[in-house]
């Protein structure tokens, strides 16, 4: 199963090292999109042109969203 991580604002990509590391264990793999958030102009639509790529490759099963 593929996993689409995606980190908030006050975190950065490597808060979700742990979790990827146990889910490739558990033959999982994982993306994680790393957004522009020290950039003020960037708004949710340029986050989201980031993070569509990247979970397309793969349809979804089931889509539970989650927070870091």
């Amino acid at each position: 199963m593929l996993f689409c991580l995606v980190h908030a604002a006050w975190h950065d990509e490597a808060c979700w090292q742990p979790l990827v590391a146990e889910l490739g264990h558990r033959g999982h793999e994982c993306v994680v999109p790393v957004l522009p958030l020290d950039d003020n102009r960037a708004s949710f639509d340029d986050y989201a042109q980031l993070v569509a790529p990247r979970s397309r490759d793969r349809p979804p099963r089931r889509s539970t969203p989650g927070r870091a």
